[in-house]
């Protein structure tokens, strides 16, 4: 999303100190799955980023990339 970019009628989710908005559907359906998490990955292949999931955390066990 670009920074000038409304965010009007937009529902605010922050995980991890990471802030994202979505449309209220949207968020209904990541509520009714149990939510989304942001970690942070670290690997040694490219450095590692970001690993966004949805449920509960941890639920791919010690490797976000599984599931």
């Amino acid at each position: 999303m670009a920074l000038e970019e409304s965010v009007d009628g937009l529902v605010k989710l922050e995980s991890n100190g990471v802030t994202a908005y979505v449309e209220e559907t949207f968020n209904k359906y990541l509520e009714g799955m149990g939510g989304i998490h942001i970690d942070h990955v670290s690997n040694e292949s490219d450095g590692g980023g970001f690993a966004v999931t949805v449920g509960s955390a941890g639920s791919c066990g010690s490797n976000p990339f599984s599931c």
